[in-house]
């Protein structure tokens, strides 16, 4: 389904099929994306990061790996300069293609791109295009790592459209 190929009602009724609620009865698949995404809540921290990096003037992308119709980023409005969505695109991560549509959407070259994700993979696959890639484990940590990337780039001005 995050390649687009599986419509999200199908996959609700797949996956509803494979799941029992505490009670051991079946799990009802309409709306069950929206039940699973309606725990999705934005670290407050990392969002004031974005906001930050943008406010310096560097280009910011998001690139997720949706489920469908569940776009829980919708409320984030402005803070990205670009939004990757798997399902749109028929790309997912850790699949090359979606990175470097990210740094060909922010107009720029990979090696000057940072990729943060939770998910080792996900970073790995980034490095391999040639971004930066920082494994997020939780905010400080994030944003620690974040800073000294800041720190080793060059001392030239950042712009929009010079990405982070």
């Amino acid at each position: 389904m995050e390649t687009g190929v599986l419509a999200p009602t199908d996959f609700e009724e797949l996956l509803a099929n494979q799941l029992l609620d505490h009670q051991g009865r079946r799990v009802e698949a309409t709306g069950l994306l929206a039940r699973i995404f309606s725990f999705f809540k934005p670290d407050p921290i990392m969002i004031g990061v974005v906001h930050r990096v943008r406010k310096a003037g560097w280009a910011t992308a998001l690139i997720t790996n949706s489920w469908g119709a569940a776009r829980p980023w919708e409320d984030m409005e402005g803070l990205f300069d670009a939004v990757l969505v798997s399902c749109d695109l028929g790309v997912r991560k850790p699949e090359p293609g979606i990175y470097l549509s990210a740094a060909d959407a922010l107009g720029t070259q990979p090696d000057r791109c940072v990729f943060i994700d939770d998910h080792p993979a996900n970073v790995s696959a980034a490095e391999r295009v040639g971004m930066r890639g920082i494994r997020h484990l939780n905010a400080a940590t994030t944003v620690a790592i974040l800073a000294a990337v800041f720190l080793e780039r060059p001392a030239d001005p950042p712009t929009r459209g010079g990405p982070l």
